[in-house]
């Protein structure tokens, strides 16, 4: 029978419940365990690890417990209505999640929704994941990185600023091109058969002439009746086109981005960025107001673009932006799964801004930092264990600021410890 143990990280609280044990040993019979306001690490001797909802790769290996047992972390699901279904070997076990809602959709945060119980969740997300992409602005001067990051964290600067997004960078590209594309939204041209006026009708086609000759009388102007209508074939403009599809999918996604963008404040407090953030989503939702009494639907996520998505100019933009904007989607999915890891690297490097700025700290040791082009699983940086070692002159005592698992989680007495894994170390 494959052994199968729960660790839970208090320090991970999602819903404030009362805080929860920390070691939590899963009979083989067990077949449901309630989650409730906690992140759990799952200990097993299964040697490839869990089969998360029938999908392998899911879960994250930290290290190993002991001579036959790894620790294993499990990511937030994005809905929490099913449980998880965890395989483990030969041992199955269904995850219910109490205390996390659901992750918020851009259509959940955008402008006029209503308010979702996972929006305050996902606003702590996005401001740890904001933190660390300050972590890049300073990292081009390894010598002064901490003093500068604790500056720019310390005196409020990055929330006073605006953020540096996607949509701040379609709002300075793309607003020529969606009013030109509102002005002439692309038509085609659609054969119909309709009643017309015999003044009217220009052209007949076989349907045409077999509805003519089934009516009554001799001459045309007999068989038209007395309104004087033939069946004919008429040209209707058509605008719901894969191309105006596309774009006014990209119209309600990027209004909705645009509208959790800018702060609920004044017009005159609105900066340069903010500015243009709030009118492009205010083009998007005339766009859109167009497109839909033109009778234009919304293209899916997974739509294979046509001919004309990839060669027009403009909507091959529209197009490029539209898969940008799913994308960054994406990343908050990623965020949201793994919105533990980030924050315990969030911690670490308050830490080591904090140690650093007690009196009479002395420098010991720094790792190199890099950060990651894309974030691996919550984590945005690489570095090496420990973070930075200091000398806290006053106390007479070497610091180690390090996070992230070790090897070996157990102590040296071989009894099972509390997972909350400290990103400080005192010698």
């Amino acid at each position: 029978m494959t052994n199968l143990d729960l660790w839970l990280r208090p320090w991970a609280l999602i819903d404030g419940a009362a805080r929860p044990k920390t070691y939590r040993v899963l009979e083989p019979n067990a077949g449901t365990v309630v989650v409730s306001g906690f992140a759990p690490l799952l200990i097993t001797d299964a040697p490839n690890g869990p089969l998360i909802d029938g999908k392998r790769g899911t879960s994250l290996h930290l290290g190993q417990v002991d001579t036959t047992r790894s620790a294993w972390s499990i990511p937030f699901p994005l809905k929490t209505s099913k449980p998880t279904v965890l395989i483990v070997g030969d041992r199955r076990v269904e995850l219910v999640w109490r205390g996390l809602p659901d992750a918020p959709s851009a259509v959940d945060m955008g402008e006029g929704a209503e308010p979702h119980p996972g929006l305050p969740l996902m606003n702590r997300v996005k401001q740890v994941w904001t933190r660390l992409r300050e972590v890049e602005d300073v990292l081009n001067d390894p010598a002064t990185l901490w003093d500068r990051l604790a500056r720019l964290w310390l005196s409020g600067e990055t929330d006073s600023r605006p953020r540096m997004d996607e949509i701040v960078r379609q709002a300075r590209e793309l607003p020529p091109v969606l009013e030109q594309l509102d002005k002439a939204p692309r038509r085609i041209l659609r054969r119909v058969h309709k009643p017309m006026p015999l003044s009217r009708v220009q052209e007949l086609d076989r349907r045409s002439m077999m509805w003519l000759v089934r009516q009554p009388g001799e001459t045309i102007a007999e068989q038209a009746g007395d309104r004087q209508r033939i069946l004919g074939v008429a040209r209707e403009e058509n605008f719901n086109t894969l191309e105006n599809r596309v774009l006014h999918a990209y119209a309600r996604l990027a209004r909705q981005i645009a509208a959790d963008y800018v702060p609920p404040r004044a017009r005159s407090a609105l900066r340069s960025r903010e500015r243009r953030v709030k009118d492009l989503g205010t083009g998007c939702r005339h766009l859109a107001t167009d497109l839909t009494q033109l009778g234009v639907g919304e293209a899916q996520p997974d739509v294979t673009p046509n001919f004309v998505v990839l060669n027009n100019t403009n909507y091959h933009s529209v197009w490029e932006a539209w898969q940008r904007l799913l994308a960054r989607e994406r990343v908050f999915d990623d965020l949201w799964r793994w919105q533990v890891r980030s924050w315990e690297e969030f911690c670490a490097l308050a830490v080591m801004v904090a140690v650093q700025r007690i009196s009479g700290v002395e420098l010991v040791a720094l790792s190199p930092l890099t950060f990651r082009a894309e974030q691996d699983r919550g984590r945005w940086l690489e570095h090496l264990n420990p973070l930075g070692v200091l000398h806290l002159t006053t106390e007479g005592i070497i610091v180690e600021v390090a996070y992230g698992y070790p090897t070996q989680l157990t102590s040296a007495g071989g009894r099972l410890p509390n997972p909350l894994l400290s990103p400080l170390r005192l010698r």
